[in-house]
């Protein structure tokens, strides 16, 4: 019987991580930008986006906690959700560094 509910829920997983991923990036980049610069502009923009960061983060965390909780994957699914937590754990730390 096919998971459609499962493998949507794995998908979603998957692009918000791929998302946060994006924002991170971003917000590293302009980190770096608004150093080379002396931009504090540019620098008070980045510790208000890391809203942002922090609630894409919280959005993936629930999502792997739902679906672990509902779809009770197994192996390499699992792992995929574990990973995606570790993941975002990683990139909502980066964001951090790149606020500081």
């Amino acid at each position: 019987m096919p998971r459609t509910e499962f493998h949507s829920q794995l998908a979603a997983l998957r692009d918000a991580t791929l998302a946060l991923d994006r924002l991170t990036t971003t917000a590293v980049e302009r980190a770096i930008g608004a150093l080379q610069e002396d931009d504090g502009v540019a620098a008070a923009a980045i510790v208000a986006g890391d809203d942002e960061i922090d609630r894409g983060h919280a959005a993936i965390q629930r999502l792997a906690i739902t679906t672990l909780a509902t779809q009770q994957p197994i192996a390499s699914d699992l792992r995929a959700i574990t990973a995606a937590l570790a993941i975002a754990g990683e990139l909502e730390r980066i964001g951090d560094y790149a606020t500081g």
